[in-house]
């Protein structure tokens, strides 16, 4: 996770997007465990408790939980904000990510437009610790001028956090 990269307005705050320990503790060839640990570094040109502009970060509200069977949305891929070019069968297409170690079947997926009904589909299935594109089968009619607002909601049964689940975008 690169805190430069995400940083917001000095003095504001911004709530990060989970950061999946698991992985980076495989690629590592450890484990969670009782003595797992955590450690945040900063660099920055002058000291952290600088009153006049100093180059820190202030962490709040950490949290660290098991999840299983989590199945994401990471964002909703098209149609892509400020586009001219929709139609009455515009496809929608998001990103999806399995969190999980396992493969996950028979995932349910869904959309809507403008707070509208649920177009429902399902993912076959996705391999373990992998992101993929779906295309919804349904298309959606923008043809209307004007904006959008579309919802993506990943909804699959045992998924123990939900607060990834779902992905906007408005067009």
């Amino acid at each position: 996770y690169d805190l430069f990269a995400n940083q917001n307005i000095p003095g504001s705050f911004k709530r990060s997007s989970s950061i999946e320990l698991s992985n980076i503790l495989l690629a590592n060839a450890t484990n969670f465990s009782s003595s797992f640990q955590v450690r945040f570094g900063q660099n920055g040109r002058n000291q952290a408790t600088d009153n006049d502009g100093g180059a820190g970060y202030t962490f709040d509200d950490i949290r660290i939980y098991e999840v299983q069977n989590d199945m994401q949305i990471i964002s909703v891929d098209e149609p892509a904000g400020y586009n001219c070019a929709l139609t009455a069968a515009t496809p929608i297409k998001v990103s999806v990510r399995n969190g999980s170690s396992t493969v996950l079947n028979n995932i349910p997926v869904k959309y809507r437009i403008n707070g509208g009904s649920f177009v429902n589909e399902t993912i076959a299935s996705v391999a373990a610790n992998t992101t993929i594109q779906y295309t919804f089968i349904a298309t959606a009619d923008l043809s209307a001028t004007g904006s959008y607002t579309i919802e993506s909601i990943v909804s699959f049964p045992g998924d123990s956090f939900a607060e990834n689940d779902t992905a906007i975008v408005s067009v």
